[in-house]
């Protein structure tokens, strides 16, 4: 069991509802993070090296919590890492594997850990991950990646986004779920649309129904303006690229 305790929570159901809508603000409203935890500052257990150089993950004299709503989208201080070693590591509300080769989105530091988002199942964590765990060579993310970056199945639980190449565009069909694809009645959206990627920004527009994503690496930031379907669906949150299901 590896990296610093991020807080208490009950374990999660394998079939359970989506998130609420994600908003990618900075991660350094401390009272914000500290509702997420169990009242602790994150940076409180007894390993932390205070003495140490501090990151950016330190602020206003305590650690910031690690979780997925730490990622600013557009940020440039992001970079790419590999995880190497096996074995789970500490998220909020208990524990999650990482693998060796697993694709790593790199956030703020602390001494001896680095908060990192990577793929689980059909959802994006993240963590405060030991360095050892991080291969040394990371990169920082393509301000402009090509269109085969982005093409391919995007999920996030039930919710899916699939994007093609259309010649020098990319050309998009989303469906998303509230509260599950499989729980019904469900309320259900939908969304599609041609469009060219401005850097690592795409933007589909079918009015009312507005979806913006932002690529970083393997992970699709994704946020719409609450138009898009019934009541609750919506393309809202982090997608990571999986295959679709056999049927």
């Amino acid at each position: 069991m590896e990296g610093p305790p991020n807080g208490k929570g009950g374990r999660r159901r394998s079939n359970r509802a989506p998130p609420p809508r994600t908003t990618f603000t900075r991660a350094g409203n401390v009272e914000r993070q500290k509702a997420q935890c169990d009242g602790r500052t994150v940076g409180s257990d007894p390993g932390d090296d205070h003495g140490g150089a501090r990151g950016r993950g330190w602020r206003d004299g305590r650690w910031r919590a690690c979780d997925e709503r730490s990622f600013i989208p557009d940020e440039a201080t992001l970079r790419l890492g590999r995880a190497i070693g096996a074995g789970p590591i500490r998220v909020l509300g208990g524990m999650a594997p990482i693998a060796p080769g697993q694709a790593l989105l790199l956030g703020a530091s602390r001494p001896g850990y680095v908060c990192a988002l990577f793929a689980n199942g059909l959802e994006a964590r993240a963590g405060w991950v030991p360095q050892g765990r991080i291969a040394p060579a990371a990169l920082s993310v393509d301000p402009a990646p090509p269109l085969a970056a982005w093409v391919g199945t995007w999920r996030q639980y039930d919710n899916k986004i699939v994007l093609t190449r259309a010649g020098d565009r990319l050309s998009a069909k989303g469906e998303a779920y509230w509260p599950g694809k499989s729980i019904m009645p469900a309320n259900d959206g939908e969304f599609s649309g041609t469009a060219t990627p401005s850097g690592r920004r795409l933007h589909f527009a079918a009015d009312p129904c507005l979806v913006n994503l932002i690529l970083a690496g393997e992970f699709l930031f994704v946020d719409d303006n609450r138009m898009c379907g019934g009541h609750n669906a919506a393309f809202s949150g982090i997608f990571i690229r999986r295959p679709e299901r056999p049927r």
